[in-house]
């Protein structure tokens, strides 16, 4: 029996996004009962059919769960970046799929990065404890390289990612509509996003910015609702299914400075949007712009979204593929 180890990851995300995908496909394949699946006790989809195991997440939770079944299971992948606390006799693959964790070792002074340096530190102590690292793009396995963890040959490209559905799509995709889905952790880049629109509206134009920031966000939240009160079009629907936004929205606005791959550009290429992005790797990596800018800068975001509402800019392309059969052929075999 092969076992997911996803004990890390929660509910909401990318990774839960990719974790159900996988789930998914396995069953759709009638594999379900070769894996055993560790699970957050947050996360939720359905697993029937599957042996599992829901469980608060803990380091010292899954140190017991290992040291109570390391001759139980044929095969290990490790679903959130970090490798079992034990080292096992059988093969043993890592998803690594937080750019941030890695990004933590060039910015140890900032507080903001603190809880993933500590996070990262496990990934570094146990790295012994994982055969290989499995990510989805090249400058993941150039990320993971230059932190010493494990030589080109110990990385393995398999991008997986689910085909937008178009469960709704628009008769008429508004010009002036921009959206960016995203939390709004705090190297999603929400501040200058928004300050780059109250830079717009000063201008004399108004484009509707369309976001998905949670509760749990209270100064972005405090941000967005003083632009509103100015009158500057900032509509925040928190978190939902984003598929009516994707078919309604001609433009994607992608500021974000950090992605292990940037899951949601993929999703609105895939949805016919056009997406103006940060000009950074992991955007190249996983699409072909209609606009790239910088990020850190309030006036070239600002102008970026003035341009193309006065002339439309080329079709984004997309330029990965979604692997995840190869992906579970390559963890069955």
């Amino acid at each position: 029996m092969i076992l997911i180890d996803a004990l890390f990851i929660a509910n909401e995300g990318g990774g839960p996004n990719l974790l159900r995908y996988l789930i998914d496909v396995i069953r759709s394949n009638g594999k379900e009962s070769e894996f055993f699946l560790y699970l957050d006790e947050r996360f939720q989809h359905d697993v029937s059919g599957f042996a599992h195991l829901r469980s608060k997440a803990g380091l010292l939770k899954r140190l017991n769960f290992y040291r109570q079944n390391r001759e139980r299971f044929s095969r290990v992948l490790c679903f959130a970046n970090t490798p079992p606390p034990v080292r096992l006799n059988v093969p043993v693959h890592t998803y690594f799929h937080n750019q941030m964790l890695l990004e933590s070792r060039r910015r140890f002074a900032s507080k903001q990065y603190f809880r993933f340096l500590l996070r990262y530190a496990f990934v570094a102590l146990w790295n012994n404890n994982t055969d290989d690292y499995i990510v989805q793009t090249p400058h993941m396995v150039e990320e993971i390289v230059s932190a010493g963890l494990k030589p080109e040959t110990r990385c393995k490209q398999f991008p997986i990612f689910k085909p937008f559905e178009r469960a709704y799509v628009a008769d008429y995709r508004s010009l002036t509509e921009f959206v960016y889905v995203s939390a709004a952790s705090f190297y999603k880049n929400h501040t200058t996003l928004l300050n780059a629109w109250e830079h717009l509206f000063d201008r004399g134009l108004n484009p509707v910015l369309h976001l998905t920031v949670t509760d749990t966000y209270t100064s972005v939240l405090l941000h967005i609702k003083r632009l509103q009160d100015k009158g500057v079009q900032i509509i925040n629907h928190g978190y939902i299914d984003t598929s009516e936004l994707y078919g309604r929205c001609a433009y994607m606005i992608y500021p974000s400075l950090n992605e292990s791959f940037g899951l949601s550009l993929i999703e609105g290429a895939n949805a016919g949007m056009k997406i103006l992005a940060a000009d950074l790797p992991y955007v190249r990596s996983v699409i072909e712009a209609s606009v790239y800018f910088d990020p850190l800068d309030v006036g070239a975001i600002s102008q970026a979204v003035a341009a193309v509402l006065q002339n439309a800019p080329s079709l984004t392309k997309i330029v990965v593929e979604d692997r995840v059969d190869e992906l579970l052929e390559y963890i069955l075999n």
